[in-house]
């Protein structure tokens, strides 16, 4: 009983801090701040506190000096029973009318599909769209398109939101410029006056169409005809039009066309940050082609990737190299220079392209790279991008990759010419031509068809500022 006793004694003494966990005990100060003036006490933050709510109808009269809490009192409560008795009127009964006619095709809650379109980019690709009593629900890839076959991109999925846009144009709009046209105030106007004032306008001549890459050969075989109606010049830009691509064509083949790359026939792919999965020229279906390659396990496909920023196809690769953007061009003529050592053609100059030491390189891994591509000549495929389309390189670099593509016994199996796509025709040379032009005075209309060039285009602001010396500027879109 001693024992228990001075225990207890001892216990009730002891009055030190405990630990939990072998951790001392932290004693926090529980107060909060609003802000810096709060903590330091600020003498006209205090009074801006104290009459914070020095409107409110509630406050006690003996606080406010001109006594007017209780006459906003009474306005609110009159208000108030004004609003309350105005809720009381009955509103009409709207009933929910069914078809009168209800068309065939449509069951109510029963889902219709229909084949459709959709334009991204440089890419165009079957769609399926979902709907439901004639509204679109969902889009999806179509799945007997024969390129994307039923795949589908990021965007084309999220263009549903766009057919609810309520920003969406109802109806042609006129803008009331002043005379700096510095505004952008604009009003309704209706079909025939808008058609009237354009039709007079084009009769005076010296127009032209600026439009992205027109898939459509039915809108391409119209805006011909516009042109031939009223002279009307036709100037293709994109934001990524690819054009060195077709430069390079044309100075190796003599045919201006981005050609067909046929990734599902290559066993060994070389991309020099060509980002083919991404957002190079058709992703969707560049990333079809790929996964056919990739679904026999004793017959995949390589793809070896020079990457200079880490894009979706390097995280795809099964060997990715780091590189600079300054040394595209050299990966790809060190890489010739090992081929065409392979072909016997050393002889024969290719020793004038340059090692991987002499640019600074990684010769052990364009070793393997080349080895690789040489073993699987007439299956292997070699892409390059991602140097600025208006620079004099980025068309070098097309040629150079041309060159090794032919070394290698591609041309007309993984890379086909002939069956190019002559769309893509965007050029920023020509917007470039067409904003002089306008700086000139020598555009009288412009007709703008589904592109923004001063959003998307690096000489944006030049081609704003020119579009004040046009007499009449027409965009068609949403």
């Amino acid at each position: 009983m001693s024992i228990h006793h001075d225990h207890d004694h001892d216990h009730d003494h002891d009055q030190s801090p405990k630990k939990e966990n072998n951790r001392p005990l932290i004693e926090r100060d529980p107060t909060y701040w609003l802000s810096l003036e709060q903590h330091n006490q600020d003498p006209e933050f205090s009074k801006l506190l104290e009459t914070e709510f020095q409107s409110s109808p509630l406050r006690e009269e003996d606080d406010i000096k001109d006594g007017v809490a209780r006459r906003d009192f009474l306005k609110l409560m009159g208000a108030s029973l004004a609003l309350a008795s105005a809720g009381c009127v009955r509103r009409p009964v709207q009933k929910i009318v069914p078809y009168n006619k209800q068309p065939e095709e449509i069951t109510l809650g029963v889902s219709n599909y229909y084949t459709s379109a959709y334009v991204d980019g440089s890419e165009a690709y079957g769609v399926l769209v979902k709907t439901r009593e004639g509204r679109p629900v969902k889009i999806e890839g179509h799945a007997e398109f024969p390129h994307t076959r039923g795949g589908t991109s990021v965007r084309s999925q999220a263009a549903i939101l766009s057919l609810y846009d309520p920003e969406r144009v109802k109806g042609p709009q006129k803008n009331i410029f002043n005379e700096k046209k510095s505004n952008k105030d604009t009003v309704g106007t209706k079909w025939e006056d808008a058609d009237t004032k354009i039709i007079a306008q084009l009769a005076k001549g010296s127009s032209v169409l600026l439009s992205g890459s027109i898939h459509s050969p039915s809108t391409r075989s119209i805006i011909s005809e516009f042109g031939q109606a009223f002279g009307t010049q036709h100037v293709v830009w994109e934001p990524l039009s690819n054009e060195e691509i077709r430069r390079g064509q044309e100075a190796s083949f003599g045919d201006a066309r981005v050609p067909n790359f046929r990734f599902d026939r290559a066993k060994v792919i070389v991309s020099i940050d060509a980002d083919f999965l991404g957002t190079w020229i058709a992703p969707v279906t560049f990333t079809r082609q790929f996964v056919e390659g990739r679904k026999n396990f004793d017959k995949m496909n390589r793809l070896h990737v020079f990457d200079s920023t880490y894009s979706l196809t390097g995280a795809n690769a099964d060997y990715r190299y780091g590189i600079k953007p300054s040394q595209q061009l050299a990966v790809v003529m060190a890489l010739t220079n090992l081929v065409g050592g392979y072909a016997g053609g050393t002889g024969a100059g290719y020793s004038e392209f340059g090692s991987a030491a002499d640019y600074g390189l990684d010769e052990k891994a364009l070793t393997l790279v080349a080895k690789d591509l040489w073993d699987s000549r007439g299956e292997s495929l070699v892409v390059a991008g991602g140097l600025p389309t208006w620079t004099e390189n980025a068309t070098e670099l097309q040629i150079a990759v041309n060159h090794l593509n032919g070394l290698l016994g591609n041309d007309g199996k993984t890379i086909i010419a002939k069956g190019g796509s002559n769309h893509l025709r965007g050029d920023s040379m020509e917007l470039k031509k067409l904003v002089d032009r306008m700086n000139k005075g020598d555009v009288k209309t412009l007709v703008i068809h589904g592109v923004n060039p001063v959003y998307g285009s690096a000489a944006g602001a030049e081609f704003q500022a020119a579009l004040k010396k046009v007499e009449m500027v027409i965009y068609t879109g949403d």
